[in-house]
């Protein structure tokens, strides 16, 4: 099978760019994933913290934060970043698969933003992470939408995550002419659409996330009755989802990812 992608180095990149108005940004999106939420009464952990944006902006709200990651680059840069913008967030290296409730502790919010279908077990990372939840807690992820381009996509992501970097330039320059042509035919401002893409999505960048897309491996996608019924099994409900629409070319240029927030019974 092919390596696993890099994700900690393009972290580590991101990171490095991270401002003020970037932690905003991603402030905003946690208010919108949970409207209700009493933050500074919350513990928080982030599974798969990545650069440490979403634990910043959850400690600036308030929340007592943990975090982990299982790759060294991205525990980095979330210390980086807690260091950089000076919040008091706990991180470690740890495999979501490793933990335990008993020895981790439990959380009003668990979150995990786009990881866990990088897994390579995505129904077990679920699962394991679930059970984090404290009782009447709440666990928020965000996995990728299933579409018929998938088979592409691994196939694709295969190749993009065993390949070098001048390999990978030359993958990605045609798929972002395309993907900014796309653009242009809807009638969107390509320009405006890189320079605005962080205040739609958690303040990230586009070119940081194109990067992640093409190399995501492991890759695994889910539709929403099939995640609203695992985590019934779990014993969660669903509380509050934001599924993207079916489109005509869903899947053809890359599926995002649908959010979840899923309450403990």
């Amino acid at each position: 099978m092919p390596k696993a992608f890099a994700f900690g180095q393009n972290w580590r990149n991101f990171e490095k760019q991270a401002t003020e108005q970037k932690i905003t940004l991603s402030i905003e999106f946690l208010k919108r994933l949970l409207p209700d939420q009493d933050w500074r009464n919350t513990t928080f952990i982030d599974i798969g913290s990545g650069s440490g944006l979403s634990s910043v902006a959850a400690r600036r709200l308030g929340a007592t934060v943990s975090a982990m990651d299982v790759d060294p680059d991205s525990v980095e840069a979330s210390i980086q970043m807690f260091a950089r913008f000076n919040v008091q967030c706990s991180v470690k290296l740890k495999s979501v698969f490793d933990v335990d409730s008993e020895v981790d502790g439990t959380y009003g919010v668990v979150y995990s933003w786009g990881v866990l279908h990088h897994t390579g077990e995505m129904w077990g990372a679920i699962r394991a992470a679930s059970k984090l939840v404290e009782p009447s807690g709440l666990f928020v992820i965000a996995l990728y939408k299933k579409t018929r381009w998938d088979r592409f996509w691994i196939f694709e992501k295969q190749l993009y995550s065993r390949s070098g970097p001048a390999v990978q330039f030359l993958l990605r320059v045609p798929y972002k002419a395309l993907y900014l042509l796309r653009k242009l035919t809807q009638g969107e401002n390509p320009i405006r659409y890189i320079r605005e893409y962080g205040a739609k999505n958690r303040g990230m960048s586009w070119h940081n996330d194109v990067h992640d897309w093409l190399g995501g491996w492991p890759y695994e996608s889910v539709t929403k009755d099939e995640i609203v019924k695992f985590m019934a099994d779990q014993g969660f409900e669903l509380v509050r989802d934001f599924v993207q629409e079916p489109g005509r070319f869903d899947g053809l240029l890359g599926s995002g990812c649908d959010e979840y927030v899923f309450q403990r019974i």
